[in-house]
């Protein structure tokens, strides 16, 4: 017969079979505010004034796409170069740009801005529903395979491409970078994918006595180091509620997401009791602080 241990333990092990394949993806809420008439063709030093993606944990030398929402009158950018070196090659996207009417993907050589160091890679003129909205989010992704770059709306890729273009002599791409400007604001959702980037540490985001409202995956009254080992063990596992009371049973929430998305962490405060947040690819990167 088995004991209660062996039966947790065979449960845990059951779950994280099924489970193990699954996808998940964060959806990360990013501001960006207008930095003025600044964009990668009128300013040398472009990247000191935007949002550099990695720290959100959007690692480009890892990927060949991204996606992402935004809620902006226009004049929204993304930006893709080799490194923070802004000498360097990188290219600037302009999701909708000139009074709300064009698309653009182009290319900068180096930091000279002289007409002969940029050229442009695509240009469209953009139709009625492809225009960007102040009042509401517009679904889009970009891709960047081989030096064939493409904007396209909607959330499935390689459809309803936008503009697209290729550059015969393309960039290494491992930095990503977002921005607004010449008058205009914005928000950005952008989607993460957490698959098999797990580090192996977890944080509390410095807070005390708050319990994370997530789906809980699984209950029981487990040490903290189980409960650690317990959901580094299932891959849509994001992090554990822990009721630190010191008793010898400490309750454990395994906390998860059962749908492919997690948009929010919604936490409520409650004595004795600490979220720890899974972090990926370092201990920096710990989404469940991002909220």
């Amino acid at each position: 017969m088995m004991t209660n241990t062996e039966k947790n333990w065979r449960f845990i092990f059951l779950v994280y079979s099924i489970l193990k394949a699954s996808a998940v993806e964060v959806m990360i809420p990013i501001s960006t505010p207008d930095i003025g008439n600044e964009d990668a063709f009128h300013t040398a030093n472009i990247l000191d004034y935007i949002i550099d993606l990695e720290p959100f944990g959007v690692k480009a030398k890892d990927v060949k796409s991204i996606r992402f929402d935004v809620k902006a009158c226009e004049n929204t950018f993304l930006i893709l170069s080799g490194s923070n070196d802004q000498t360097q090659p990188m290219y600037e996207v302009i999701i909708s740009g000139y009074d709300n009417s064009y698309a653009i993907i182009r290319r900068r050589n180096d930091d000279s801005l002289t007409s002969n160091s940029q050229h442009w890679i695509g240009v469209v003129e953009l139709l009625d529903d492809q225009r960007q909205s102040c009042s509401s989010y517009k679904s889009y992704w970009l891709s960047w395979e081989t030096g064939h770059l493409k904007l396209g709306g909607g959330a499935i890729l390689n459809s309803d491409v936008i503009v697209d273009g290729t550059d015969t002599n393309p960039l290494r791409v491992n930095k990503i970078f977002i921005f607004s400007g010449w008058g205009d604001t914005a928000e950005w959702t952008i989607y993460v994918n957490l698959d098999n980037r797990f580090s192996g540490f977890y944080s509390g985001c410095g807070l005390q006595d708050v319990r994370a409202n997530i789906d809980v995956l699984y209950s029981n009254s487990w040490s903290k180091a189980n409960c650690a080992v317990a959901c580094g063990r299932i891959d849509i596992c994001l992090g554990f509620n822990y009721d630190s009371t010191t008793t010898s049973t400490n309750r454990c929430e395994i906390l998860g997401a059962t749908s492919p998305v997690i948009i929010d962490f919604p936490q409520t405060h409650q004595v004795n009791w600490i979220f720890y947040s899974k972090c990926y690819d370092d201990k920096g990167m710990c989404i469940g602080c991002f909220f």
